[in-house]
Formats: structure tokens, sequence, C-alpha cells
């Protein structure tokens, strides 16, 4: 709509959405917690063995729609960020995926041109969103559900990082 706040506000609002709805009593402590999650994911197991491994071959990138604070707070957590040299973030541009111009602004960040970039994500509005702007595309799909018919598919389906690395 034009209208950007960035990640972790429009989180809080859905978050706050969502108690409204169900007509939930949440203290703030519980409130806080429940936001602070974000800033300690869990990665999937296979990823610890599969980002050195990519690294060692590719140049790794993260595109998100997380804000700065999210995506150092998490990579920090979790002892990823040696792995990445560039993360960059849909502040820098005031847009979500799917907009075409984060997927620009990955390009012009990272100075590659769309066919050096083999784009990988789990959800499925940022396969289509990216294999429309004209990247390659890996859908990491690891419960195996179909993909939104609205787009194009992906090159590249693996139900896991694991995969992924033995595929390519």
């Amino acid at each position: 709509m034009g209208k950007y706040r960035d990640f972790w506000k429009v989180t809080e609002e859905a978050l706050d959405f969502a108690i409204q709805q169900f007509g939930l009593q949440i203290p703030p402590e519980q409130h806080k917690q429940v936001m602070d999650a974000w800033l300690h994911p869990t990665p999937y197991a296979d990823v610890e063995a599969a980002l050195p491994r990519l690294k060692e071959k590719y140049i790794l990138a993260i595109l998100s729609n997380g804000t700065p604070k999210m995506l150092q707070k998490g990579l920090e957590r979790t002892g990823r960020r040696p792995n990445f040299r560039w993360v960059i973030s849909a502040d820098a541009v005031k847009l979500y995926k799917p907009s075409p111009e984060m997927y620009r602004l990955a390009l012009k960040r990272m100075r590659l041109q769309k066919n050096e970039i083999l784009f990988v994500s789990s959800n499925s509005f940022d396969v289509v969103g990216s294999k429309n702007f004209g990247f390659k595309v890996c859908w990491i799909n690891r419960p195996g559900i179909p993909l939104d018919p609205l787009g194009p598919k992906p090159d590249l389906i693996a139900k896991s990082f694991g995969e992924l690395v033995e595929t390519i």
C-alpha cells in the first residue's frame, strides 16, 4: 500500500491483532518474550553443516524483510554471521519482498547480474517473486506443500539445505 513500517513493528502489530482476535489476555512480560523470540532464531539442524560447505564454493548473502537489528541479533546468537558476505534488509528500500525493488537491491549491493544468483527461500511468496524477477531459484520445501499457483515455478526444489548442497 506504499506505507512502510519496519518488520519489527509489523510483527508486533500482527501479534497484537492475533491476541485481540482470539480474545486472549497476555501479560506484558509474555508479550515481550514472544517478540524477543524473533531475536533468538533456531536454525534447522541441517543448516549448520550446509552453510560452511556452501560458503566454500559460493558467496552467500541474506536478503530479508527483517530489520537490521533482528538480522544482526539472530546471526550473532546463532553464530552464523561469518558465513555471509552481505546481510541486506528491507529497511534500505522501505519495501518488502516480493517487491522487485528488494531483489534489485540485492543486485546493487552485491554488484552481480541476475543470472549470477541462485536465490534460495522456503517462502512460497519469495520463490514466486524472485523467480518472476529473473533469478534462478531454489525452493527449500521441507513440508512438501504445493507451490502457490500464481507464479512461475522454481528451478530447483530441495527438502533441506543438505539436499541443496548435494544437488548443486
